[in-house]
């Protein structure tokens, strides 16, 4: 089943080099409110938020497959994390114990 968990955005992943996203956002890079996992969400972004330039700090819901350990690391991540939108009714992101 999928879930649903709100996220900091904390930086931006340029797009690829010769990639169409050039020049662009490729991936909104996400952590939770306690840093307990991080992310780069880049499905689920259509070609108008690729442009956006007010994504870092913002909220944003994040849909995903599953909650895993990355190899080699502490920190948690997700399964096929996609965007959903912008939440501008929060100003803080889910912690670990919250995201299933």
């Amino acid at each position: 089943g999928e879930e649903t968990t709100s996220l900091h955005v904390v930086g931006i992943q340029d797009g690829r080099e010769g990639s169409k996203y050039e020049g662009q956002i490729g991936a909104l890079i996400c952590e939770s409110e306690d840093g307990e996992l991080m992310v780069n969400v880049g499905s689920g972004l259509t070609d108008e938020d690729r442009l956006r330039t007010d994504f870092i700090g913002k909220i944003i819901d994040v849909i995903y497959n599953a909650k895993i350990k990355s190899k080699g690391s502490d920190t948690w991540s997700l399964f096929l994390p996609r965007y959903l939108e912008v939440r501008s009714d929060r100003d803080t992101a889910d912690t670990i114990d919250h995201i299933k």
